[in-house]
């Protein structure tokens, strides 16, 4: 990555726009850790990227979350463009003004 905000918190991914060339694909809603073995570090190894947001705060987008199945179904529906993309796919972050960042995918 050649542009990243110092020091980047899992609060800068969250809710960040992702751009692939010059198109939206939505906006980081989790993102998937990997500790290292012989480190405690922790590293960022995928964001997942959704156009809905609604539903993932409450771990609708998870398989193993239960609840009420028309809430289940409704929200399975809405998410199901969503994709994981791998940590290496991810070129730049950059700040924008007035907060917030934007994940800028690598041309494939």
């Amino acid at each position: 990555m050649s542009q990243t905000p110092d020091p980047l918190r899992l609060s800068d991914l969250l809710g960040a726009r992702v751009v692939e060339e010059s198109s939206t694909l939505g906006t980081v809603v989790d993102v998937r850790l990997e500790r290292i073995s012989t480190s405690d570090e922790i590293v960022v190894t995928a964001l997942r990227s959704s156009t809905a947001r609604y539903g993932t705060s409450l771990g609708y987008g998870r398989k193993q979350q239960r609840g009420p199945w028309i809430i289940s179904r409704l929200l399975r529906r809405l998410h199901r463009d969503d994709r994981w993309i791998p940590w290496t796919a991810v070129d730049t972050i950059s700040e924008v003004a007035g907060g917030g960042c934007v994940v800028t995918l690598t041309n494939r």
